[in-house]
């Protein structure tokens, strides 16, 4: 059920959105290579932070690059949609 706020689908009829989201859509955003990559595309490559996928991590551990990603993933407010219904 999770799935259905975040990836823009929703059961109720009058809430379609017109671009359905995946998991990698917000969480592999793509990002500039700064070193030569055979696979990336136009200069770019799928991320793999994967950044508010377990937000314990990178605090844990020390991640300090990796937090900060996390950190501005969270604030930046693009992603989260809540339906309040009775």
């Amino acid at each position: 059920m999770a799935e259905l706020e975040f990836s823009q689908r929703n059961p109720l009829t009058f809430y379609q959105a017109s671009d359905v989201a995946t998991c990698q859509n917000c969480h592999m955003k793509r990002a500039a290579t700064l070193l030569h990559d055979s696979g990336a595309k136009d200069g770019t490559f799928a991320s793999h932070r994967w950044p508010a996928g377990n937000t314990a991590v990178p605090f844990f551990y020390g991640f300090d690059s990796q937090l900060q990603k996390t950190t501005e993933f969270l604030q930046s407010g693009n992603y989260l949609n809540v339906d309040l219904s009775r």
